[in-house]
C-alpha cells in the first residue's frame, strides 16, 4: 500500500507470543519482488517473528497456523540462496 515501505508484508498478525507476518499472492504470475524477498528473509532470521509468502492455496495452511501457537509446516520460506538477492 501506499502507506508502507516498499517490501513491507500485506498483513502482520500479532497474537502474543506470535507475531506473523504474512505477503499474500494471488498466484500464477504474481511473483515475489526483490524487496520483499529481502524482508521476509530478515523477518524469518527474527526468533519471534515467523514470515511467509502465501498464496491461495495455502489457505488451510494460514488457518493452520493462525488456530496455534507454533510455526506451519507447508508454507513457503525464503531459499537461503535468495535472502541476499537485490535484482
Amino acid at each position: 500500500s501506499g502507506m508502507s515501505p516498499r517490501g513491507w508484508p500485506d498483513l502482520i498478525l500479532v497474537r502474543p507470543p506470535q507475531l506473523v507476518a504474512l505477503e499474500v499472492k494471488r498466484g500464477g504470475k504474481d511473483e515475489e519482488r526483490p524487496e520483499q524477498v529481502k524482508l521476509i528473509a530478515a523477518l524469518q532470521r527474527c526468533t519471534s517473528v515467523e514470515a511467509y509468502f502465501v498464496r491461495p492455496a495455502d489457505a488451510n495452511d494460514v488457518l493452520d497456523l493462525l488456530a496455534r501457537p507454533r510455526p506451519a509446516t507447508n508454507i513457503q520460506s525464503v531459499p537461503p540462496e535468495q535472502e541476499g538477492s537485490t535484482s
